[in-house]
């Protein structure tokens, strides 16, 4: 981030802190089983988080899962570690435009880690827009549904948004 200055825009999408308690229930619970069991165990096992083998993603090297493992088990996500082991962070000198979509039924990126996250860009300008499944002709858009083919009008309007 200590080149955000030459970043002429910032897309958030679906992006959020990752505090497994601020998620919706009945899906915080499923963070929880990895935060606490499969994070610890899998390193040990496997030398990795071997996230493909439940279906949960791709394989995580084991530093990485312990860190982001470190993160999502504090109500305060990595904000105590922008002063340590983030250091130097420049979240507090961006103020590059940014555009936040938030998908209304991400139970993930909810109102309330969406905005935990927002915080720490606290001078650069902000513009949310809020995504809901049923204007796309949805039951759901979810965490990751943004990214399927099924959101082709989604995309679309990004591009537009991005050429502006």
């Amino acid at each position: 981030m200590d080149h955000h200055a030459k970043i002429d825009q910032i897309f958030l999408i679906a992006a959020s802190t990752g505090s497994w308690r601020d998620m919706c229930s009945p899906y915080k619970w499923l963070p929880a089983f990895f935060w606490y069991f499969m994070i610890p165990l899998h390193p040990r096992v496997y030398g990795y988080v071997n996230a493909m083998k439940v279906r949960q993603g791709e394989n995580l090297p084991k530093g990485v899962a312990l860190q982001w493992r470190k993160w999502c088990t504090q109500p305060e996500y990595f904000e105590p570690d922008l002063e340590g082991d983030l250091s130097p962070s420049f979240f507090h000198e961006i103020s590059t435009p940014i555009k936040a979509i938030r998908i209304t039924d991400d139970p993930l990126a909810n109102e309330t880690t969406f905005h935990k996250l927002l915080k720490f860009y606290n001078r650069a300008p902000i513009e949310v827009e809020e995504l809901y499944p049923q204007d796309f002709g949805l039951k759901e858009i979810g965490h990751t549904g943004f990214f399927s083919r099924k959101m082709i009008k989604g995309w679309e309007k990004l591009v537009q948004d991005i050429s502006s």
